[in-house]
């Protein structure tokens, strides 16, 4: 039963390796790690919605010499009082150190909450509306959408000088509308861009071997996503955006908005349709492009068995 069981599973082995190694498969795995690996403003867009407003506020001094300090905690020392701190001796442009949005936590958690919505609406989108849509067509519009929706954002990054309001805000609409573009839109675009490759996936892959199809295109997407943060912790510290100072944000965004965008050129990887007759036609193989897809799921697995021992660790703490 042992040696029954040690052939199978050898079998299976070598049915997805034969999946993994056609290039009808490779092509559209460059696609989606693509557009998963485009850099985001993630991080720095999350403590921008979280920071205080104002950050800085004028405290005379008995000597009437005139300093600035954190707006929220004048007595203590901290990041925030270290950066007020630069404009000792300049009153307006103390004053006019706005910070963040001061999103409050409930706030933010809902935004956080929706973001997961977002890979469910995903799947209802493409099973309800999209699922014989022409697959150029829909990869396009997903990718464009994700660019607008992101660079959205902006409107909460231009505010006016004299009292720290949004452009948003201007307009007689609440900041949250617009804070929603990376979480629940991205979420949503990565579904609809994945769905159509395990549909293809799961018709090429060998009967039983569908969950490692969708493993692979998960890993995928996950070791494109560790890639994107890499990219974009560069981004942000070339642009100078602090916890403190967002001067630049609006760069940032701008760039890691249209960053998405670079996946449309690598459109023609992507199959017109997930034709069986098409998919079964083209049985071009590539030791190489196996190689990738096994690294890229080699590298996923071990990010998210390093995440999980991190979390246990810091748990633990």
């Amino acid at each position: 039963a042992a040696a029954g069981g040690c052939a199978r599973v050898k079998e299976t082995a070598r049915d997805v390796w034969a999946t993994m190694s056609r290039l009808r498969v490779f092509f559209p795995l460059v696609f989606i790690f693509s557009f998963a690996m485009a850099p985001n403003s993630g991080d720095a867009f999350n403590t921008y919605l979280l920071q205080q407003t104002p950050l800085c506020a004028t405290n005379a001094t008995a000597g009437n010499a005139t300093t600035c300090v954190d707006a929220r905690a004048a007595a203590a020392p901290g990041p925030i009082g270290e950066y007020c701190a630069g404009f000792d001796g300049d009153a307006a442009a103390c004053t006019t150190q706005w910070g963040g949005l001061d999103f409050d936590e409930a706030t933010y958690a809902a935004i956080g909450l929706l973001g997961s919505v977002g890979s469910v609406l995903g799947n209802w989108l493409f099973r309800r509306f999209l699922l014989q849509a022409q697959w150029h067509c829909m990869f396009a519009t997903t990718v464009v959408c994700a660019c607008a929706s992101s660079a959205l954002q902006l409107l909460l990054m231009f505010r006016d000088p004299a009292d720290g309001v949004t452009l948003a805000e201007r307009w007689h609409m609440p900041n949250v509308v617009f804070a929603l573009g990376d979480d629940v839109v991205m979420a949503t675009a990565n579904q609809l861009l994945a769905m159509p490759i395990l549909i293809l996936m799961a018709r090429l892959c060998p009967v039983g071997a569908e969950g490692t199809a969708y493993a692979l295109v998960t890993s995928v997407q996950m070791v494109g996503g560790t890639v994107s943060g890499i990219l974009a912790q560069q981004a942000t510290r070339a642009f100078g955006v602090t916890n403190q100072n967002f001067a630049r944000l609006w760069q940032l965004t701008l760039l890691t908005s249209v960053a998405k965008l670079v996946a449309l050129p690598l459109l023609p990887l992507v199959p017109s349709s997930a034709s069986l007759d098409a998919a079964q036609s083209d049985d071009r193989r590539s030791t190489a492009a196996g190689a990738v897809i096994l690294a890229l799921f080699v590298g996923g697995l071990a990010w998210a068995l390093t995440q999980v021992a991190v979390s246990l660790a810091e748990g633990a703490v």
